[in-house]
């Protein structure tokens, strides 16, 4: 592994780190492997939040499974609307960060997000703010470095970059110039570049001394297939590059300290860690076949520029529908998709809109034929609504299990309905509070603690604690292994909402999800032509590559 200077905190950082924010998707024994394996081959550098569900918790444990000396870069944010308050609940985060890694001093903390922060009126920069905090933190001793994370314009980071204040800064970067979580920008908004991060802000930071780590380095799956949650059919190809090879693209440029490629299996880990073997070198062969993918991938795959939205005759809002529709193909994003970018809240109608245009006049400036594109992606969508894996119209929600004061309903449901006996399978599901009472585990005066209880064939197998904050209309998400019960052809598979004030009974907890699940051995590959995938090329037709 090659080591690097991270700007002025003098920390020598593996140029590979591993991005946590989808260990939250995999289920807890795997996230851990994955942690370890990436540590074994030399990674020292890790990016966690307490928003990452359980991420962070994860992170520790894995740290007492080795020896490895590891850098746990964590961030945390306040509260909206206190613009000039105290920072409280950040400080709180910061507290439980060292408490969870079991040290009184943290090498690296950060501001999570710090455009964001500051859209939300939180005390960034203002008397007894974030950044004040952190000053003092590192005045007394327990702190190190201090960075932040922003998807800003290249103007904004360049001013956090000169202020004086971050020895560090983690911002987005890769050879596509966007990323799956690349938004429609509001009118005479500025977002952020990513070629002009590499472009101006990479020789700022060196000129300042302010280490530079890259996020979406994968462009979110975008780039490469995931090893952990392979993209389901789209109405785009995913590129057969390797993961290796674009992270190389991004540690040829000397001012990078290390990127964080989200990793949550251990064949990732694996990759993406040889990757950062020195020395780091990028062949002409290679560099020219990631050319052309890039190419390839602009004339496919929406970068939610906006441009077209303007131009479409009906009113859509296309990039959104794009955005939408790249969020359920690439399942490693599901947890970072806002609600209000869910593929039917952008296109209510189940018949395609597209599909029966009588005046085509949108656009892309990239050349991406717009109507084809979408027919085809809705046809995608409305298969995977029936398997149950993306929500509904509103108008066919699940119905709410429990009662308006406290329950829920199932917003999507990844569950192998076949599974093979003898063998863990992986299913992963998310709810909505669907009631009046907040599942609220960081008051524990209010009594509001929530658990997910996992019941095989009536036998309770495990159960997962709500975290974090969640109120109605907010949602949660789990993920978990499933093994059939020896000797049976058919099983249960059950999910109850445990509440604390019911004193966690099974009795009292309503029934969130209910499936029968069979047991079978896996079958033979069916032919090519019946498959869920060749339906969509099908569909799509042929395609130069």
């Amino acid at each position: 592994m090659e080591y690097r200077r991270l700007g002025r905190t003098g920390l020598q950082v593996s140029a590979i780190g591993v991005g946590t924010c989808q260990l939250r998707l995999v289920p807890e024994t795997q996230a851990i492997d994955t942690l370890l394996k990436g540590f074994a081959l030399g990674v020292n550098i890790v990016h966690t939040a307490p928003d990452y569900g359980t991420a962070e918790a994860l992170v520790a444990r894995a740290l007492e499974c080795t020896d490895a000396n590891v850098i746990v870069a964590s961030q945390g944010w306040d509260v909206p609307g206190n613009s000039t308050g105290p920072v409280s609940h950040f400080e709180r985060l910061f507290e439980a960060t060292c408490e969870r890694l079991g040290t009184e001093r943290l090498e690296l903390y950060g501001i999570a997000c710090i455009d964001d922060r500051e859209a939300h009126r939180e005390n960034v920069w203002g008397a007894d703010g974030m950044v004040e905090f952190l000053l003092r933190m590192k005045a007394a001793g327990r702190l190190g470095g201090i960075f932040c994370t922003t998807h800003g314009s290249p103007e904004y980071v360049a001013r956090l970059v000169t202020g004086g204040v971050f020895d560090a800064i983690m911002l987005a970067y890769n050879i596509l110039g966007y990323h799956l979580l690349s938004y429609p920008p509001p009118p005479n908004h500025a977002i952020e570049s990513l070629p002009r991060n590499q472009q101006e802000i990479f020789p700022l930071c060196r000129e300042h001394d302010v280490g530079v780590m890259i996020m979406k380095p994968l462009a979110g799956g975008l780039l490469c297939a995931s090893r952990a949650f392979p993209p389901r059919p789209g109405w785009h190809r995913t590129p057969t590059t390797k993961a290796g090879d674009i992270l190389r693209s991004i540690l040829v440029h000397p001012e990078v300290a290390c990127v964080m490629p989200g990793t949550a299996s251990i064949e990732e880990a694996e990759e993406n860690a040889r990757a950062g073997r020195a020395p780091i070198q990028l062949t002409g062969s290679t560099a020219s076949h990631l050319t052309d993918v890039v190419a390839g991938l602009k004339a496919t795959v929406c970068s939610r520029c906006g441009k077209c939205d303007s131009t479409c005759s009906q009113k859509l809002p296309v990039s959104s529908i794009f955005w939408a529709g790249l969020f359920h193909v690439h399942p490693s994003g599901a947890f970072e998709q806002p609600e209000n970018i869910e593929y039917f809240r952008q296109h209510a109608s189940l018949e395609s809109v597209c599909a029966t245009c009588p005046d085509v006049t949108c656009v892309c400036p990239d050349g991406i034929d717009i109507p084809r594109s979408l027919t085809t992606m809705h046809g995608q969508m409305l298969e995977l609504m029936r398997h149950g894996v993306i929500a509904p119209p509103e108008s066919q929600k699940h119905e709410i299990r429990g009662d308006a004061g406290f329950g829920a309903r199932v917003v999507s449901a990844d569950v192998p309905k076949v599974m093979a006996p003898g063998r863990p399978s992986s299913c992963r599901l998310r709810v909505e509070n669907a009631g009046e009472r907040g599942w609220l585990p960081n008051y524990p005066e209010l009594q509001a603690r929530v658990a997910l209880a996992i019941f095989v064939d009536g036998t309770r197998t495990r159960t997962f604690d709500v975290t974090q904050n969640i109120h109605r209309g907010e949602r949660w998400h789990i993920a978990f292994e499933v093994t059939p019960p020896s000797g049976v052809r058919r099983f249960e598979l059950r999910v109850r909402l445990l509440g604390e004030h019911q004193n966690f009974s099974e009795r009292l907890a309503p029934l969130v999800f209910s499936e029968q699940i069979t047991v079978a051995e896996p079958r033979a590959p069916q032919p090519a032509r019946t498959s869920f995938v060749r339906k969509f090329l099908d569909v799509i037709g042929p395609r130069a590559e």
